[in-house]
């Protein structure tokens, strides 16, 4: 868990939100876009690695942040990676309109567990984490909700718990 808990009806009104947001890579030269669900073959061809994590460390659901509170969690996920040693690139979300914005970063090569882990550690409800050559994945920090089969539209998202 990261820290704090999330009813069923909000989870399930999170993952649907987070799956109709657009995410972008914006290394500098070109953008590209991203989409739970589908595979990101022109970043994977220009950047090839293993794994893909997209974390941001703004705004965690249920909490409320300031946007220069944003901005510090921004920086200290952005040294973190930096000293690490972790190749990253920069990375924005937006809701479903291109309203809210957010910043946030491509992480190469970071497994699965250890994403999770970063995840946690910035307080993060969900991120987007896939292998090289498969679709782009939501990955939730909370147990699935109850009844999640009956559920339309997750085919793309785990659910860490």
């Amino acid at each position: 868990m990261n820290g704090y808990s999330v009813p069923d009806p909000e989870k399930c009104r999170l993952a649907r939100a987070w799956c109709a947001a657009r995410y972008e890579v914006s290394p500098g030269e070109g953008r590209f876009p991203l989409r739970i669900g589908a595979p990101a073959k022109a970043l994977e061809a220009r950047f090839p690695a293993r794994d893909y994590l997209w974390i941001t460390a703004w705004n965690p659901p249920l909490a409320r942040r300031t946007a220069e509170e944003n901005r510090r969690a921004d920086q200290r996920l952005r040294v973190h990676l930096r000293e690490t040693g972790h190749v990253h690139l920069p990375a924005s979300a937006s809701d479903d309109t291109g309203g809210w914005h957010e910043p946030g970063w491509l992480v190469l090569d970071l497994a699965r567990d250890d994403a999770d882990a970063l995840a946690r550690a910035f307080a993060q409800g969900g991120i987007l984490h896939w292998r090289h050559g498969q679709a782009v994945r939501l990955r939730l920090m909370w147990p699935p909700p109850s009844g999640l089969a009956l559920l339309p539209g997750f085919a793309a998202v785990d659910w860490a718990g």
